[in-house]
């Protein structure tokens, strides 16, 4: 048996003391005559699958708190596609092959992966990011040398061995690492019952922690309109100044980022017009049409107003990977000769579940050092500033900036805090 597990974690609480540097790094370096204040949209963005998982997962839970990393589930497959090889055709190969944004080609996720993770891996003190990998196999499982090797240097995935017979054992050492990497957040990913039967575990987990580049400086209470009509009082964070906007007509929705210090992440929010629901706007998602609509922002002065929130996503997300049309990985046909050899595993390995706890928090949190720094409240353009006050249900997602990967995707039906 072959479990995936992920857990992952974003907080946007964390006290900002210093402010943003200029652009620096291979991914961001900035020719002298761009305004290094400047959001430029990355042009290789592979985020297919991203849109797509996200759109089957939004639509299974319906009127749903939301939070997903279409990041961790795409390294995970990417894996198992890596597992299934490259010299012999098969059903599983050939499946996931279709769906992952490669053009049916590993070496453009290795190439993909190597910027994403070399990005993921770069060291700030406006923000932290964890991020790792493992194969956790059974002691009696020989995991193929070529395969380890390749996880190891394209995807800096660790392989270690544990006696799955020892379940409660076995369980403290995955939560353990898991809880580290996501600084206490996630403590039980996998249980003993969960690892009965289970030959290879691939888990993936990431921490996200980041404060607004400029921090919301008032807070209210005020009613959110819900996904069940039903007005409630929430808290609210607000703040005037220059944001990168615009107004979609094709998706009927208002899209605001909201850039994190460092100059790497930011959140995206995009709000649908009173006119329609949430719901119609998940059936307009795909990666052209963000892509296309995305390019058209704009900096403008935007009165931006948003719910704070925190909440918890636990998802099973078999159904829905099955919907994007990866089937076999499930079945007892699954091919996948490079993963392991040996002991119980010897032409039995189908993936069991593919387990993802998500986490956020998302408050108004920054320091009164930066809310002096009066350059980006400033109205440059003239005019109104345009109005943008999520009091009803909306999506985000936060992206690296540098290379396009979603870290996460999330819908807000009911904000909590």
């Amino acid at each position: 048996m072959l479990v995936l597990c992920l857990a992952v974690v974003a907080l946007g609480s964390a006290a900002d003391t210093t402010h943003d540097p200029l652009y620096g790094g291979i991914f961001t370096t900035a020719p002298p005559y761009v305004n290094v204040g400047e959001y430029h949209p990355p042009t290789d963005r592979q985020d297919v699958f991203d849109w797509k998982l996200s759109q089957s997962v939004f639509r299974e839970n319906k009127d749903s708190n939301i939070v997903l990393s279409p990041l961790s589930v795409k390294l995970l497959l990417t894996l198992l596609a890596e597992a299934a090889g490259q010299s012999v055709t098969s059903k599983t190969r050939t499946e996931l092959e279709q769906v992952l944004p490669y053009n049916k080609s590993l070496f453009d996720a290795k190439e993909y992966f190597q910027k994403v993770l070399t990005s993921l891996s770069t060291k700030s003190d406006d923000y932290t990011v964890n991020f790792g990998t493992k194969m956790y196999v059974d002691q009696d499982v020989n995991p193929i040398q070529r395969f380890t090797s390749i996880i190891q240097y394209n995807y800096l995935a660790d392989v270690e061995k544990l006696n799955f017979a020892d379940e409660r054992a076995s369980a403290n050492s995955i939560n353990g690492w898991v809880k580290t990497i996501t600084n206490g957040h996630i403590k039980d990913l996998v249980t003993e019952e969960s690892l009965q039967n289970a030959i290879v575990l691939l888990v993936n987990a990431m921490y996200f922690e980041g404060t607004w580049r400029t921090p919301f400086n008032k807070t209210f209470t005020a009613p959110f309109l819900g996904s069940n009509g039903k007005r409630t009082d929430k808290s609210f964070m607000e703040r005037t100044g220059n944001h990168y906007y615009f107004y979609s007509k094709h998706l009927n929705s208002k899209i605001l980022r909201i850039p994190y210090s460092g100059r790497r992440y930011s959140m995206f929010v995009i709000l649908p017009n009173e006119n329609q629901n949430l719901d119609n706007l998940v059936e307009l998602l795909s990666s052209e049409t963000i892509k296309n609509e995305v390019w058209h922002m704009d900096e403008v002065e935007v009165h931006a107003v948003l719910p704070k929130f925190k909440f918890d996503t636990s998802l099973h997300l078999n159904e829905a990977v099955k919907k994007l049309g990866i089937k076999d990985i499930f079945e007892n046909t699954a091919t996948l000769p490079l993963l392991a050899r040996g002991g119980p595993s010897e032409g039995k390995l189908k993936v069991s579940n593919i387990i993802q706890k998500s986490g956020i928090v998302v408050d108004e949190k920054g320091t009164t050092a930066w809310s002096a720094t009066e350059i980006e409240l400033v109205n440059k353009f003239g005019g109104e500033p345009r109005e943008f006050v999520a009091d009803r249900p909306f999506l985000f997602y936060i992206e690296d900036d540098t290379t396009g990967a979603k870290l996460f995707s999330g819908v807000v039906n009911n904000p909590e805090y």
